[in-house]
């Protein structure tokens, strides 16, 4: 896994990738809720975020505003475009680590949640409660909460 993670925007087009190659329709608040799954599962696994972004607490849910900056024009329409550079281009991950804890943590169970029940899910979590609205979620946070919630087990 690269050191410090990657752009927050890299991991969010691999979860699309996934999503819409299952012919899934995806919102961005859903993307925003599998993108925490994601976090978790990953600093859970291998200790440390495959992200450089942090959450924030939204009413909704933890979000990484980067994220939603990107995907907002859709609202609460289904995503149909990956995140494109400024070279015109999509990028994905290929990082085996990563890819595994999306494609076996991730899609098999929170891919056919609906976003609502999604928000609802993570509302329950420690590292969302606890903090302050539009405050910083730690990532020891996230991790602390998936240890206790035993999601490694």
């Amino acid at each position: 896994m690269i050191a410090g993670g990657y752009e927050a925007h890299i991991i969010a087009n691999t979860i699309l990738n996934e999503m819409f190659s299952k012919w899934c329709e995806i919102r961005p608040m859903k993307l925003q809720k599998l993108l925490y799954y994601t976090v978790g599962f990953t600093l859970l696994k291998y200790g440390q975020s495959p992200v450089r972004e942090h959450f924030y607490k939204w009413t909704y849910g933890p979000v990484v505003p980067e994220i939603y900056h990107c995907f907002k024009k859709y609202a609460h329409r289904p995503i149909s475009v990956m995140a494109v550079e400024t070279d015109g281009k999509y990028y994905v991950t290929t990082d085996k680590e990563i890819v595994n804890v999306i494609k076996k943590k991730v899609m098999p169970y929170y891919s056919e949640i609906t976003d609502w029940e999604l928000s609802d899910l993570t509302h329950a979590h420690d590292a969302w409660k606890e903090v302050p609205q539009n405050s910083l979620i730690t990532n020891e946070a996230i991790l602390s909460t998936f240890r206790e919630l035993k999601y490694g087990e």
